[in-house]
């Protein structure tokens, strides 16, 4: 009996360490999930990280390509860095006249705009995308003030590159292919009405092909 008791106990104490033992990788592996959550914002996903250290800031600048600045701080460097939003003026005659207001709100590296991000000016139109070093590069949604287009395509140092498309309020449509910002290639429009349209393009100027197709 007194054998049988000491075996129940020796077997009580393993199982007891076990249970400690998967309880404890049970909770590095819930800390480590945590460490990598992915916290989703309205224009882009952050990667909880160590990031350099930075504080959040607003200041106006004089004298630089932005007039204010409303974000995450890289002190060191004393540039924006990390997530913000830039708003910058152009008064092109310099006499309060005719002043253009632009303000680009996303992901921030070291002064430039890197990563996801939504560009806004004061006509209404704005852009949506990915950027590198300042400039679009990637996918991108543009739509044109008064909603009067909705462009998809890709773009590269911001000018468009490769397959893209238009959309417009009247129900039109039309896609191609983009060279250097210019149009180049077969270009397919279909109309509301059902009727479609073939032109060619080299360099952004129509090549006088034209090829039209009627609804039934």
């Amino acid at each position: 009996w007194n054998k049988r008791k000491s075996r129940s106990a020796a077997t009580r104490r393993r199982k007891s360490v076990r249970k400690s033992k998967r309880k404890s990788k049970r909770k590095s592996k819930r800390k480590s999930r945590m460490n990598n959550m992915v916290y989703v914002t309205r224009w882009f996903d952050i990667k909880k990280r160590a990031d350099p250290p930075i504080k959040s800031a607003e200041k106006k600048v004089k004298g630089a390509n932005y007039d204010k600045y409303t974000g995450t701080w890289d002190e060191k460097k004393n540039v924006p860095h990390g997530r913000g939003v830039y708003t910058w003026y152009y008064d092109k005659d310099k006499d309060k006249s005719d002043v253009k207001e632009f303000q680009y709100a996303g992901n921030i590296k070291y002064g430039k705009q890197h990563g996801r991000g939504l560009t806004t000016k004061s006509d209404g139109s704005m852009v949506q995308g990915n950027y590198k070093d300042g400039k679009l590069h990637g996918k991108a949604i543009k739509i044109g003030g008064d909603n009067s287009y909705i462009f998809r395509g890709q773009f590269e140092n911001s000018k468009k590159q490769g397959y893209g498309t238009f959309t417009y309020p009247n129900g039109d449509k039309s896609g191609g292919n983009y060279k250097d910002n210019n149009k180049h290639g077969m270009w397919r429009t279909v109309y509301a009405d059902g009727t479609s349209e073939n032109t060619w393009f080299k360099d952004g100027i129509p090549s006088g092909k034209h090829d039209a197709a009627f609804a039934a």
